[in-house]
């Protein structure tokens, strides 16, 4: 690892911790090491920059060249074209696997800048517009701030900067622990998640309509756990991927919503 990029993960924890938005502009450097991206793929034919060019100048009404190079993206001084020129990367691309190929490493450049935008199915979405992160990340770290469910703050944030660093078995594992810490704040016993879920179960904080979300959870959890033991190094290797963090953060961050809101889930009666 460059020490450019150990700065850029201790900053990135700070910016996390003060509960600082994400860029909305794709700084200079990543385009820098997106551009590297299309050199790379370029060389393979992998992706068509005449392509790039044309989506650009159709779609976008953009003074494109003809064929768009890396050097345009690295010193394009206007966002939102920059942005436009990463979008249509992936609609250039030889074929869906490349266009996943593409897609996975731009949104690794974008975790690691915290650039908020991310590609999901062939669009690259902003996290404002992205109603899952509206409904249910934003409104629980709102919810959680204050002494009452601090702990519980701390570790959701902790799983939202992991996701930035690219460390979806400690992005999973913090929001696991959040959950855990929210129901502690509730007033769950319990030594575990398992426990804590159980007696959230009898204070009616769940119904028996929550078990199989509830139980998924706990298996996702397992898993990282299981599969951390058995490779050894729980910071360096996991199989669960980035799409898998996401999942369970807003997952996580709708049922702290709901349980911060104190609502109760009776049994329905029979």
């Amino acid at each position: 690892m460059l020490p450019s990029q150990r700065n850029r993960r201790r900053d990135n924890a700070e910016l996390d911790a003060a509960g600082a938005d994400w860029a909305l502009e794709i700084d200079y450097r990543a385009r820098q090491r997106i551009a590297e991206l299309w050199d790379v793929m370029d060389e393979n034919a992998y992706i068509d920059l005449k392509r790039v060019g044309r989506i650009l100048r159709a779609q976008g009404g953009w003074r494109a060249n003809y064929t768009v190079s890396s050097l345009d993206l690295v010193n394009c001084k206007t966002p939102l074209y920059a942005l436009d020129m990463v979008a249509a990367g992936a609609t250039a691309t030889a074929s869906e696997d490349r266009r996943h190929e593409y897609e996975d490493l731009v949104n690794d450049v974008l975790n690691e800048h915290r650039i908020g935008y991310k590609f999901i199915d062939g669009e690259l979405v902003a996290y404002q517009d992205d109603e899952l992160m509206q409904e249910s990340v934003e409104p629980a770290l709102r919810l959680l701030v204050g002494e009452k469910f601090n702990k519980a703050h701390q570790s959701y944030l902790a799983a939202l900067h992991q996701i930035s660093q690219n460390e979806a078995g400690n992005a999973i594992t913090d929001a696991a622990t959040a959950l855990q810490e929210t129901l502690e704040a509730l007033g769950c016993q319990g030594k575990d998640l398992g426990k804590l879920i159980a007696d959230a179960r009898k204070k009616e904080l769940f119904g028996p309509q929550d078990s199989p979300m509830t139980e998924g959870i706990q298996s996702i959890v397992r898993w990282v756990a299981s599969e951390r033991n058995q490779i050894g190094d729980a910071h360096r290797f996991s199989p669960a991927r980035r799409e898998d963090a996401w999942l369970i953060v807003h997952v996580v961050g709708a049922i702290i919503v709901r349980l911060a809101e104190g609502s109760s889930r009776p049994e329905p009666k029979k």
